[in-house]
């Protein structure tokens, strides 16, 4: 579906800064894209924390599950995710699409921002000229000037590109 290019960066273990959450997989490009996955010896405990995470940052979500947990999932995951079993065929690992994702309706660019890293947030504000004053200032001040921008000085839209564009084209990732 997604692989590592110019265009799209796949992210393991990607850390999210609400609720100290992490997701599985992270495919971050024209849109960012995340996968939990539950597999048998998994519980389904911590998915409401996650879903809450998830929704504020990802633009579709997909839950890959074993069979086992399959109809609970379904029950409690948002409409606009996706859901993929996940098989084996002969020893070979197979995903069949039980239900398509959708585009997450609630996705936060307040929250998006909070992904970045100080200089990059910084760099972001120098190009829009809002760095004045904010220089020094902590990663909260920083975030929140960034993610109030866009009603001023570019879409909403336009700000999750130059976010997804940052995380796309980071060079040395690092553990949060």
């Amino acid at each position: 579906m997604y692989h590592a290019s110019g265009e799209h960066r796949v992210v393991h273990e990607l850390a999210l800064p609400q609720q100290s959450a992490r997701v599985d997989i992270a495919v971050i490009g024209n849109s960012m894209v995340g996968f939990e996955i539950k597999t048998a010896n998994d519980t389904l405990a911590r998915l409401p924390q996650q879903q809450a995470a998830y929704g504020c940052v990802f633009d579709r979500m997909f839950i890959a599950l074993e069979h086992k947990h399959l109809d609970h999932a379904a029950q409690t995951i948002p409409n606009w995710w996706g859901i993929l079993e996940m098989t084996t065929a002969r020893g070979t690992p197979r995903f069949i699409q039980r239900r398509a994702s959708r585009v997450n309706p609630n996705a936060s660019t307040h929250a998006l921002v909070q992904l970045l890293w100080r200089d990059e947030v910084l760099d972001e504000l120098t190009d829009l000229g809002l760095h004045h004053g904010v220089r020094s200032a902590n990663k909260s001040v920083l975030w929140e000037r960034l993610s109030g921008a866009a009603p001023g000085h570019l879409s909403k839209r336009d700000l999750k590109s130059r976010v997804r564009n940052r995380l796309t084209h980071r060079e040395d990732w690092r553990a949060a």
